[in-house]
């Protein structure tokens, strides 16, 4: 299977989930989740099969606009018809809504699914390197935290697949953003020649949500690098203007 389940949401009663790469469980049907460009026929195929996997109706796949910050929508009813892209920009949905997945698009940036361990909310969140800069994985728990009464030390985490640091070389700016946020950073960053350096973002985020108040043995990183991986993963930094776009999607099931 193709189709990436993590054990911490996995193990969830009411929960469904999924990260969905570029190819499906047969190794042989294309997806792509890509909504701004590509083949329309393929786009919605994809999420017709996303739908299958999760138990819900495509009309109840919450796709969000995402502009690479830290704005976080509450979403406290299932939308009538939410196929289709999000007209409230964004990079982050939480609810407790049932059969509604909430939905990010990625192609190298981090995709992090977060579930209450009684079933009670959902979030899905999109992190690229400015929205962990701007702390987005803390907010999102803020937010869940807020909204519907959740204690942070009961939320489970999944950190997708997203480029690696074996892949994921950047430069001053953004290493300088990742130290200004979190003064623990260095952990995570292999510095090079002229100011430039290796990122582990995955990381990052998920040591942001332990700080947060998850509990570490309930954060789980998916160790799968969208640069490397060709075959599966689409990858912005490998392939430019011409990758597609994987989903990643998680469903409160009553």
């Amino acid at each position: 299977m193709t189709t990436i389940l993590a054990g911490v949401l996995a193990d969830i009663d009411h929960i469904a989930h999924g990260f969905f790469p570029r190819i499906g469980d047969d190794k042989k049907t294309p997806l792509n989740f890509e909504y701004r460009k590509g083949d329309p026929g393929l786009r919605e195929r994809s999420y017709a099969y996303a739908a299958r996997f999760l138990g819900v109706s495509p009309r109840r796949i919450y796709v969000t606009n995402q502009v690479h910050g830290d704005g976080i929508e509450v979403l406290r009813e299932a939308p009538d018809e939410g196929f289709g892209m999000g007209t409230v920009e964004n990079d982050a949905v939480v609810t407790d809504a049932p059969n509604v997945a909430l939905t990010v698009l990625t192609a190298d940036c981090v995709p992090i699914l977060i579930a209450e361990r009684n079933g009670r909310a959902v979030a899905a969140v999109h992190a690229g390197w400015r929205g962990t800069a701007l702390e987005i994985a803390r907010k999102a728990v803020r937010a869940m935290t807020d909204a519907f009464g959740v204690e942070a030390r009961y939320l489970s985490a999944a950190v997708g697949p997203a480029i690696g640091r074996c892949c994921y070389q950047v430069g001053p700016e953004v290493l300088d953003a990742m130290r200004s946020a979190f003064p623990w950073a260095d952990s995570y960053i292999k510095d090079e020649e002229g100011g430039r350096g290796r990122l582990d973002l995955a990381g990052i985020n998920r040591e942001a949500l332990v700080r947060a108040g998850l509990d570490r043995n309930r954060v789980e990183v998916v160790a799968r690098c969208t640069a490397c991986e060709e075959d599966l993963f689409y990858s912005y930094r490998r392939d430019g203007d011409k990758a597609g776009r994987m989903l990643s999607a998680i469903v409160l099931k009553k």
